[in-house]
């Protein structure tokens, strides 16, 4: 049944999301793949009503945190990518390279700061399927919408 209850919201998600793929809007598209993530999060870590509030304040927090360095790493690397279009000097890219490193240690310990800071609303079990669910999600949804479009092209 619960395989089921997946396959529905996937299925649903994934018809929105070619909307989405068609008239592109990041927010839209970010949005969509949040709601599922809050979908499956409830259904994977069996929140109650009682936990749920919280758990997502928490979780919405930490995860700005998260993005929020992301987008420093992103705008790092187009930083990077352009001075070695434009052949800047060694010292500039080292600079830039060594300014990548440290915004993936500072992603690295965002991240690790996200579970710690989620761990006190949850028993260790519901602590371990998160860790599993944060570092699987994002895989395995493109590799159904990879599907998804390999059998659109099949038929």
């Amino acid at each position: 049944m619960n395989h089921y209850k997946y396959i529905v919201i996937l299925f649903a998600f994934l018809c929105s999301f070619n909307y989405s793929i068609a008239y592109p809007q990041n927010n839209q598209i970010k949005d969509k793949i949040n709601q599922l993530k809050k979908i499956k999060l409830i259904d994977i870590l069996r929140l109650d009503e009682n936990n749920v509030d919280k758990f997502f304040a928490r979780y919405g927090e930490q995860e700005r945190k998260v993005e929020e360095i992301r987008l420093q790493l992103k705008n790092s690397i187009n930083q990077l990518e352009q001075a070695i279009h434009n052949n800047a000097a060694e010292k500039e890219i080292q600079q830039l390279v060594q300014n990548i490193h440290i915004k993936d240690i500072a992603l690295v310990n965002a991240t690790i700061e996200k579970q710690k800071a989620l761990k006190s609303l949850l028993d260790d079990q519901q602590y371990a399927k998160l860790i599993v669910f944060e570092h699987q999600f994002m895989t395995k949804l493109q590799k159904a919408l990879i599907d998804k479009k390999k059998k659109k092209n099949y038929e």
